[in-house]
């Protein structure tokens, strides 16, 4: 994913700064060792924290911030000033976070200071043995993320027939599609990044949810019979679109469809 440039016109922080004037006025931002730090004060204390949007580089010196929150201009990402974790999608990682001392009137940053993703902090949840989410997208990831975040030790398991995600579902209908954005920001998470989290796939359709009895029925695999062969349709992954004076306008939902549509131009030229 692209990320913002630092700024290096803006205060040098590693020189300090002055606490009246971070008082007087707002958020500041600066720079520590060639990294954006946006200095903010929360509740009388000076904060630390990346000046840049863990979702797509959003530069949060423009941000709103509110409640010990910082809120990312772009799309409204969410993440907590005291410790730079994620609290609201789309971001899905924390922020750097830096340690601040006052001394003699000026602000000085210490050490900085990162966690993975998905360190729970010392946080442990009790719950059921095992949870089940239907759907890996966006959402169903970010679920089973912050049952990890959260200290949940049971069994994640994700389900979904896209071999694919999770991945940014927007994006395949924007730059992507339109060959401005490479492949690689379409997925959220690299390879293997649930796995070492203990974050179980199935790649399934689920056609029926048991509340009762706790169970989630998946679609069998297709039969074809002797001599046959299984027909798809040329359009991959389900589809949605707008109505527009020229006729309808698909948006790709899926990766596959979305890759097959940039190999083939013409088709959406029709």
């Amino acid at each position: 994913m692209a990320g913002a440039e630092t700024d290096l016109t803006s205060p040098d922080l590693s020189r300090g700064f002055d606490f009246a004037d971070l008082e007087a006025g707002p958020p500041v931002l600066g720079h520590q060792d060639g990294e954006p730090v946006l200095l903010v004060l929360v509740d009388g204390e000076p904060r630390a924290v990346g000046a840049s949007c863990t979702h797509y580089g959003g530069p949060l010196a423009e941000a709103l911030v509110v409640g010990g929150t910082v809120r990312c201009p772009w799309h409204h990402a969410c993440c907590w000033l005291h410790t730079g974790e994620a609290l609201a999608a789309p971001a899905l990682s924390p922020l750097p976070v830096w340690e601040v001392e006052v001394r003699d009137g000026r602000v000085t940053l210490g050490a900085k200071q990162e966690h993975a993703p998905l360190s729970s902090r010392g946080r442990r949840a009790e719950g059921p043995d095992r949870v089940v989410i239907v759907g890996a997208g966006a959402a169903g990831s970010a679920a089973a993320e912050w049952l990890r975040r959260e200290g949940f030790e049971g069994d994640v398991t994700l389900v979904d027939p896209d071999p694919d995600v999770p991945y940014d579902r927007p994006n395949l209908s924007k730059d992507y599609l339109a060959g401005t954005a490479p492949e690689k920001w379409i997925p959220l998470r690299p390879p293997g990044f649930h796995l070492e989290a203990g974050i179980a796939r199935v790649i399934e359709r689920v056609v029926k949810l048991d509340r009762g009895q706790r169970r989630v029925e998946r679609r069998p695999r297709r039969a074809v019979g002797p001599g046959g062969r299984e027909r798809r349709s040329a359009l991959r992954g389900p589809c949605f679109g707008t109505w527009t004076e020229a006729g309808f306008w698909p948006w790709p939902r899926s990766v596959q469809t979305s890759r097959a549509w940039r190999r083939r131009p013409r088709w959406l030229a029709k």
